[in-house]
């Protein structure tokens, strides 16, 4: 799908979800250079803002899906969301967005942003609680667009009145750690599923481009996993870095599987 402020990929995968009956999802959202706030999607020699490409695939397959996401120092202090509307904040408590995001220790000048808001914040992600729940169960969020007039924030995502935030930091290294545990995940549930000599021949990543700018432009080291790994090196792969990213979670400890958006998350798909 397209990058979006108004349609997010939750938005999106939450409508094809209900209308496939829960059919495994995969996707991105597609990227573009940061520069301008508009992407596309292509097919059939033309590019498209303002629609969703689906492929669809059929026969005797079994997809493996992995998804990671860093494990973010977790902030003690939360605040509760005021006003918003969808994944727009106007207020934070008593303050607007705007306001705690300088509370916070954030940028809040236009003069010294980016060239994008995704770039200026891709290593402050906003975690978003179900008000009451534990440290552990946070949602990651990214501001996408400020609106320096009025003070309100956009997100990639829904940001529910009354929901709980704070705001955390993404490092380098807890990017790195998860891009590796992703790699090793799937590569062992290859590995337990070809028993019966089935054979998976492509490798299909998506990775957050918050996770690309926090890398220092490092852009090898999801070859390098893919490269060093005895399993993963036998396949074909290709993938891109979006800002959005789509896949089946398992819910809990069995093998059920639920379609879900992410943020800051670097997600594999083997067939």
């Amino acid at each position: 799908m397209p990058f979006s402020s108004q349609i997010t990929s939750e938005d999106i995968t939450q409508t094809v979800d209900r209308i496939s009956a829960g059919c495994p999802i995969y996707g991105a959202v597609a990227s573009n250079d940061l520069a301008t706030p508009v992407s596309g999607v292509f097919a059939n020699g033309e590019i498209h803002h303002d629609r969703l490409l689906l492929v669809l695939l059929a026969g005797h397959l079994r997809p493996l899906f992995s998804t990671a996401q860093a494990q973010l120092a977790l902030p003690l202090n939360r605040a509760v969301v005021t006003h918003s509307e969808g994944n727009v904040v106007y207020r934070v408590g008593e303050y607007t967005f705007l306001e705690f995001m300088a509370k916070n220790g954030l940028v809040t000048e236009a003069s010294h942003m980016l060239e994008s808001s995704l770039a200026s914040y891709a290593s402050s992600p906003v975690l978003t609680y179900e008000k009451g729940a534990h440290r552990s169960q946070w949602v990651i969020r990214h501001i996408v667009n400020v609106d320096y007039a009025t003070g309100a924030v956009t997100f990639t995502g829904k940001m529910p009145q009354g929901f709980e935030i704070a705001i955390s930091v993404l490092r380098r290294e807890d990017v790195i750690a998860t891009n590796k545990a992703c790699f090793e995940e799937m590569a062992n549930k290859i590995a337990q599923n070809n028993t019966d000599k089935y054979q998976y021949s492509t490798l299909f990543v998506a990775a957050c481009g918050g996770r690309y700018l926090i890398m220092s432009g490092d852009t090898s080291a999801e070859g390098a996993c893919i490269a060093s790994s005895p399993i993963l090196s036998r396949l074909s792969a290709c993938g891109f870095y979006a800002m959005g990213e789509i896949s089946p979670r398992q819910t809990g400890e069995g093998p059920e599987m639920k379609n879900c958006a992410f943020n800051s998350a670097i997600t594999l798909m083997a067939v």
